[in-house]
């Protein structure tokens, strides 16, 4: 390098620096067009044309546009909840609606709700028959079923002998035909009660008497009818109740003997009246068998409980056995102008009761 000439080591020189910026140019290129791309990819188009104003108060939830949203729907959804019980329940919701259905069945009766049970373990109990106060909606109603019974028993023996039965147990028929005996008995009338539900017995529970010796031990030729039968004087008037007897092992075979019709034959001439209290039909042919002995047969049917679909077929098979037939309606609501009342209730709910059933009532027959 040292013999080089001066110019030729200048030449030299420069052209290496040449070299090197021209590759430091590209680079410083590079890194700008990288930039660029960068910036164009941050720059919006927004642009700031006021400034935000902060509350100091919360604008959101509006607390009584919040209650007023809540009640409306609490109050759809109950009106929800009651429309959907009102059209899955299975029985009738009002007297009205039962006498519209069944138009060509003479009313025996109406009578009130009467609290007859409670409830022991897994079991239904009937409570001891207390006469109802002669001044309550109750006693009212029994005293008008009793003299119906006079009118329809008023020519000849015919309406003396009544057998009382229903659809579904738990329709009050054995607190209906005690609270009648007993009602005929203070009325000075001589009636024969008999308990001839051998199955599911409660008329010994009714009065507080012994269930044996009974109707089974009398209709099986074991006991005298003097020994069956039992003489209620806690009424300061006298009952003749005839209970059930020990439950047999096959209860038609012995009603369907020809010792119980002449049972029904002789207390036919011996009392005024004579009550039978039989299982539900046609759930057991009990019924099917006594129905022929007898005047008339009571259906009782019980508001709100007793199923439509049950009673139907219990309408059914009486139709088919022939026996003139009345209906009971148990459970049946008030009217508004009673004074007394078996349930003390305000006259207020009592309004607002028979408003509802009213409602009620037209709903099911648009229905």
């Amino acid at each position: 390098m040292g013999q080089y000439p001066r110019e030729a080591l200048q030449v030299l020189s420069l052209t290496r620096s040449t070299e090197v910026l021209g590759k430091l140019y590209m680079f410083l290129l590079e890194k700008q067009k990288e930039a660029a791309i960068s910036r164009a990819s941050t720059i919006t188009k927004n642009r700031i044309l006021d400034t935000a104003l902060v509350h100091s108060v919360p604008v959101s939830p509006k607390a009584s546009k919040a209650v007023l949203i809540g009640a409306f729907l609490g109050l759809l959804l109950g009106l929800a909840v009651v429309f959907a019980r009102f059209l899955l329940h299975k029985g009738f919701h009002s007297d009205e609606g039962i006498l519209s259905r069944y138009p060509s069945i003479p009313l025996f009766g109406k009578l009130p709700e009467y609290e007859a049970f409670q409830s022991v373990g897994d079991s239904a109990k009937i409570k001891p028959i207390v006469p109802s106060d002669p001044r309550s909606t109750y006693g009212e109603a029994l005293r008008l079923l009793r003299g119906k019974l006079y009118l329809d028993s008023g020519a000849g023996n015919a309406g003396k002998v009544l057998m009382f039965s229903s659809a579904f147990q738990g329709d009050g028929k054995t607190t209906v035909v005690s609270q009648l005996a007993v009602a005929l008995a203070k009325d000075g009338k001589r009636a024969l009660l008999i308990d001839a539900d051998l199955r599911h017995p409660q008329l010994h529970s009714a009065f507080d008497c012994k269930q044996s010796p009974g109707l089974a031990e009398y209709l099986a030729g074991n006991a005298k009818l003097e020994d069956c039968t039992r003489v209620m004087t806690r009424f300061d008037v006298p009952l003749t109740c005839l209970p059930s007897g020990q439950t047999p092992d096959s209860p038609v075979e012995l009603i369907g003997k020809e010792r119980f019709a002449e049972l029904i034959d002789k207390a036919r001439s011996e009392y005024d009246y004579v009550l039978i209290d039989t299982p539900p039909f046609p759930v057991l042919s009990d019924g099917l068998i006594i129905a022929r002995l007898v005047d008339r047969l009571v259906s009782v049917i019980r508001v709100g409980e007793t199923p439509r679909s049950a009673f139907k077929e219990h309408m059914q098979g009486v139709a088919e056995i022939g026996c003139p037939q009345a209906l009971l309606i148990n459970g049946a609501p008030t009217s508004q102008g009673g004074v007394y009342h078996y349930h003390p209730r305000s006259s207020v709910r009592l309004d607002l009761e028979n408003r509802v059933r009213s409602f009620i009532s037209q709903f099911q027959r648009k229905r």
